[in-house]
């Protein structure tokens, strides 16, 4: 949600060069005229995104489309949605296509919460039927080198109360059996990352899993029992937003913290294999404000996001 970017006209949408400045040959002309809530980087450097939009350089588009390296729209992706509520993309497929949620109009007028796979030119694939209620509202997303795909959020109890949850999907949408948490974290997983062993990391508000202490992080086996090996102790005092793994299979957590096990971690934190903290990454007094996003970089760097300044 920004006009700007250094001062040069950036309505929703910029590209940077690796140094951070602006890559002036991206041309989005007068861009989104409401917020962009999330994209993805194709393979092919094309990009999709998704938001609150109705409108992008002036022509309408309905919250989502797919625009060129250049910046300019590419009109051979033509969604068929018919959405007119803000959606998100959660994954780009392994086969292309696209996985997003939003809050959708049915045939009958109502409205209800989806989570869709649109083919590569924009339309929906009919042959996928996610098994997630209407009142789901979903965080994490993590897609298998199989297709499968993993699920969390909680289901909306409209004021009586909230369900949280973490679940597995086949490639057609039903739901995987043989994927079982028990009754999973006691809050909202807002970040799931696979390893390459198939291992699966979460972070996020949970305090415990399966009735078992794990604060705000937890490593799962893939069948979704709790792995009692990784163990981060008392672990963050906050909210953690984002997780990242590194390429020598440590993992970078950030979020809205003060702390991790008794040590003084100021919204970001760097874990151990094992999920004990890294004590020779040391932040200083780290942001000032909540980090609601980390990506790991081949170099081992690695780019922050979020409220701070």
């Amino acid at each position: 949600i920004f006009m700007n970017y250094n001062n040069i006209i950036r309505n929703g949408i910029a590209k940077l060069s690796a140094e951070g400045g602006l890559d002036l040959g991206f041309n989005i002309g007068s861009g989104a005229n409401a917020p962009i809530n999330s994209t993805m980087v194709l393979s092919d450097g094309k990009i999709v995104i998704c938001g609150g939009f109705n409108f992008y350089n002036g022509i309408l588009h309905n919250g989502i489309l797919r625009i060129n390296m250049d910046g300019g729209v590419d009109t051979t992706f033509v969604p068929d949605l018919g959405a007119t509520y803000p959606t998100e993309i959660k994954a780009i497929l392994p086969d292309g296509k696209i996985l997003l949620t939003g809050k959708f109009q049915l045939d009958n007028g109502t409205w209800q919460r989806l989570l869709l796979r649109m083919n590569m030119d924009g339309g929906v694939d009919s042959s996928f039927n996610a098994d997630v209620p209407g009142n789901a509202v979903i965080y994490g997303t993590a897609v298998q080198p199989d297709g499968m795909i993993l699920l969390s959020g909680f289901l909306d109890g409209n004021g009586s109360g909230n369900t949280y949850f973490i679940k597995r999907l086949n490639v057609d949408g039903s739901a995987d059996t043989s994927f079982d948490p028990g009754t999973g974290p006691n809050d909202v997983t807002a970040s799931i990352v696979l390893q390459d062993d198939g291992w699966i990391l979460i972070a996020g508000l949970f305090t415990t899993y399966n009735g078992v202490d794990r604060h705000r992080i937890a490593r799962l086996h893939p069948d979704g029992s709790l792995d009692t090996g990784f163990d981060p102790g008392t672990g963050t005092d906050g909210n953690v937003w984002a997780l990242a793994l590194l390429p020598d299979g440590k993992m970078l957590i950030g979020g809205a913290f003060t702390s991790f096990n008794g040590v003084a971690r100021a919204n970001i934190a760097r874990l151990n294999e094992d999920g004990s903290l890294d004590t020779s990454f040391d932040p200083g007094s780290g942001t000032n404000n909540s980090i609601g996003s980390l990506t790991s970089l081949p170099s081992g760097k690695f780019m922050i996001i979020g409220a701070f300044d």
